[in-house]
This record gives structure tokens, sequence and C-alpha cells, in this order.
């Protein structure tokens, strides 16, 4: 939950929160009959694709649900770690993985699932999996060539496609309708019944289909919240009502000594710029990552004044205006040389 915190919800309740989900998640699994290896393996032959059905439409909602958080600011992007890409081994560990699931009729989430609810080949299952971590671990010295090659970094598929993330969203979600419809069709024709469907089913399915495609298109229209923070700062009543204060450098000097626990200095710099110098007890939040969440709790402490500065060479003049970010609050500007 670490995104929405403190925000939405309080580190204190992470565990909590964690716990109902998965309890949650299980139980979902084995009502959707993920817990049946006979339905599972059904994907392979073309019988019975509940297994795609479900796991495109928690991916879809999911993808959706991060997009639309980020976009109106209820998740902060920059704490979502991205799990890097290692090509070689993601496509052998696919492979092994989808020989395993053909074989045991499980993957690894099923499995657990099955073997929560006492079944025999699920927990079989299990043990299987955990003899495999086991013989990893004893020869990852022999395989970790192998297992780094291909590096690709924490790469995206929009960036990899080099498109924006709301198109990709709205393409996927599309191409997940269409093979939706294709692997009924499948599954029809490979279990010979009558490919067709009430009237009011089809535009009940159609009306339900049609609410992601709402829902990206309705996030890529209205404006992030950085546009929204930005249209304050111009506003000219907030201008006017946020006017920023400066004060020298000894007079900053002086509050650092004297009342260092009334302020928060805080350096504007490029984090470079801030390792060669900076003044004592400053924190380094570039300009450009200043509207992230992660700083908002130390920028809306009311005991405290904020300060934003920036070092200068020779005659350089000027200050940043940046006020507007944080209205109400009072701000000290100005710049300093050593």
């Amino acid at each position: 939950m670490g995104p929405l915190v403190p925000i939405i919800i309080s580190n204190e309740f992470d565990l909590i929160i964690a716990l109902i989900l998965g309890v949650g998640f299980g139980f979902i699994l084995e009502q959707a009959g993920f817990s049946n290896s006979k339905k599972l393996v059904g994907l392979f032959y073309g019988y019975n694709f509940v297994v795609l059905k479900v796991f495109f439409t928690a991916g879809i909602t999911a993808m959706i649900g991060v997009l639309a958080f980020a976009h109106f600011g209820l998740l902060d992007m920059s704490l979502v770690y991205i799990n890097p890409t290692f090509l070689n081994s993601a496509i052998i560990g696919g492979l092994i993985m989808g020989a395993g699931f053909i074989i045991g009729g499980f993957c690894p989430g099923t499995s657990l699932c099955a073997s929560a609810i006492g079944k025999l080949d699920g927990i079989f299952f299990v043990l299987g999996s955990f003899v495999g971590v086991y013989f990893f671990m004893e020869f990852y010295p022999l395989l970790s060539d192998m297992y780094v090659a291909g590096d690709w970094g924490d790469i995206t598929v929009p960036e990899l496609m080099g498109i924006s993330q709301i198109g990709f969203a709205f393409m996927l979600s599309a191409t997940a309708i269409g093979i939706f419809v294709f692997v009924t069709w499948v599954e029809s024709r490979v279990n010979q019944t009558t490919f067709s469907l009430p009237r009011k089913r089809v535009l009940r399915m159609s009306l339900i289909a049609m609410i992601p495609l709402v829902v990206i298109a309705v996030t890529g229209f209205m404006p992030n919240r950085s546009e929204r923070i930005e249209a304050q700062i111009n506003d000219p009543s907030n201008l006017q009502a946020a006017l920023a204060k400066s004060i020298d450098g000894d007079k900053l000097a002086f509050e650092i000594v004297n009342n260092y626990y009334k302020w928060n200095v805080i350096d504007v710099r490029s984090p470079e710029a801030y390792k060669g110098w900076h003044l004592p007890l400053a924190i380094n939040i570039p300009l450009d990552s200043m509207m992230n969440r992660e700083w908002e709790p130390l920028l809306k402490q009311n005991h405290k004044k904020i300060f934003l500065c920036r070092r200068y060479h020779g005659g350089s003049k000027g200050f940043y205006h940046v006020t507007g970010a944080w209205p109400g609050r009072c701000l000290y500007l100005s710049q300093y040389s050593h």
C-alpha cells in the first residue's frame, strides 16, 4: 500500500489490508474454479478459457485503476517499483512455467488456492515448487549469466512501443474485448455448442465492455494533478494571496544557527549540485520533483516555515516562483553563495 501512504492508508494498517486483500483474492480464485486443474488446463486444449478471461480482466482492471489513480494524484508512481526485464530468463522461465502448467494442472497461485482447500494435487504441486526453488538456489552460480542476460532495465510496454500510457491502455482494453469474443467462439467449436447469445445478454455484455474504454477516455481528457496545480499557480487570485517573502544571506545564516527548529530549508537544485555543497540542514528537493506526493507531509508541516533557495554564481539574479504549489503557506525565497 506504500504509494497510497500516508494520504489514504497509514503504515500501521498495511499488514491488515494485505491480509484482507489476500483472503479476498483467494476466495475469488476458488469461486472462479481455479482450484480445479481440469478447468485450468482447458486453456491449452481449447475447451475452457476461464483462466484467460479472469486474469485478463484482472490485469485490465488493475491497469485502469493504477492509471486513473496516478492521473488524479491518488497514487504516487515514483514510489511504485517496476520489476526489471531480463529477456532471456523471462522467455526460458515462461516456457518452463507453461510446461509445468500443462503437466501439473496449476500455476503457482492456483496451486496454493487448491492446497488451501485440501486438494492433494495442489499440495504436491506446491511441494514441487519448493523443490524447484531449492535446486535453483543451489545451482544459481552456474545459471547467473543466463539469468541476467538480455537486461532491458525497468522499461514498460508503452515506452517500448513509443506510445502514451493512455493510448496503450485503450489499445489493450479493446484487444481484450476482441480476444474474449474470439475465445468464446473457439470454446463453442471445441465443445460443439451453438455460438449464440440472447439479445439482452449481448447488450448487457456490450455495455460492460464499454466501461473500461469510457474510463480511459475520461481519464485522458481530464487534467491530471500537475496540470491542476499549475492552473492554481497561474491563477491571478492565488498569486496575489501567496506572495513570497525574501531574506538575505546573513538573515538566513542567523536563522539556521539560532532557529533551525522553526525552518525547513529546501535546496531546489539537482542532487549532483546538492552533494557538491549545500547549506547546513538543507533538504534536497529538486524543482522538477517538488510536486511528488512523497514530499507533501514535509511541505505541510504547519509548525515550520519553508525556505526555498539555490546557489548562484557572480551577478546572477532572480528567484524561483513556486509559491502557488502550497496555497496559504509562507515561503521565503533567496539565493546564496559560498
